[in-house]
């Protein structure tokens, strides 16, 4: 396994608010391996988001079922908190942020 098929599963994963990936809304930190597991960071672009658990099921289910990755952590994080800069540049015109 490796951190690009990783983040090409993370792709696959749309905020059902915004109609746009995680990746390119800038919600995934971090793919790092620490020891034989992987650790994603990732924050919500909001502290009280009620998609938390959505995110976290989808992304569960796109490593483990469909990458076969036994060893994985999903962290959240608000430091630094989002801001709609952190989108990539062609997918905030196209939201019109």
């Amino acid at each position: 396994m490796d951190r690009g098929r990783i983040a090409q599963a993370l792709y696959k994963i749309q905020d059902p608010e915004l109609g746009a990936d995680i990746v390119n809304l800038g919600l995934i930190y971090d793919i790092a391996k620490t020891g034989s597991i992987w650790v994603i960071t990732m924050t919500l672009t909001y502290p009280g988001c009620p998609l938390i658990d959505v995110f976290r099921e989808q992304i569960e289910r796109a490593l483990a079922k469909d990458l076969g990755l036994k060893k994985f952590e999903l962290k959240f994080t608000f430091s630094p908190p989002w801001i709609p800069a952190m989108i990539d540049p062609d997918l905030r015109i196209a939201l019109s942020v």
